[in-house]
């Protein structure tokens, strides 16, 4: 680093800090343990806790339901899924379509599971979800640098 201060070619210099998941290993299962489609049953789609404590079907009775609206997640990935369907993103450097914790599967739920006879349902139903994957499939860790790199990716799409 001293010798990159003395180049008078450089800049700037920057401190690229890890940056983690916020969540409790307990609440999200490793995609490779357990297939998520699994739970899924036709004719029994729950509305989660979280749905109602922000309001969500009194915005869908108004016609808020993120139709026309795109939303990215910047997180572990996103697995296929039956309740999220049409999720886009670059595969670069990691591949969106893969989850290895269901953190970012998860996310993508709560923000935009359908409105289906199946699963649950999200707060936006019909919003787009754009998944640009940061953090490994083991979770752990993603730099700053790559967390802003995926938000500009984001404005992009």
């Amino acid at each position: 680093v001293k010798a990159l201060r003395m180049d008078m070619s450089v800049q700037s210099i920057h401190f690229d800090p890890k940056r983690y998941t916020m969540h409790i290993p307990e609440s999200v299962k490793r995609a490779n343990s357990r297939n998520l489609q699994d739970t899924i049953r036709d004719g029994e789609q729950t509305i989660p806790y979280g749905i109602n404590m922000v309001q969500a079907p009194q915005a869908w009775e108004m016609g808020a339901t993120g139709e026309n609206v795109k939303v990215c997640v910047v997180d572990t990935g996103v697995a296929d899924h039956p309740d999220l369907v049409d999720v886009v993103g670059p595969n670069t450097p990691l591949p969106f379509a893969q989850d290895g914790v269901g953190h970012g599967t998860h996310c993508a739920g709560t923000i935009a599971a359908a409105d289906n006879p199946f699963g649950v349902v999200g707060v936006a139903p019909d919003a787009e979800i754009i998944s640009v994957k940061v953090f490994s499939d083991s979770g752990t860790y993603a730099y700053s640098s790559g967390i802003l790199s995926a938000a500009r990716k984001c404005a992009e799409l």
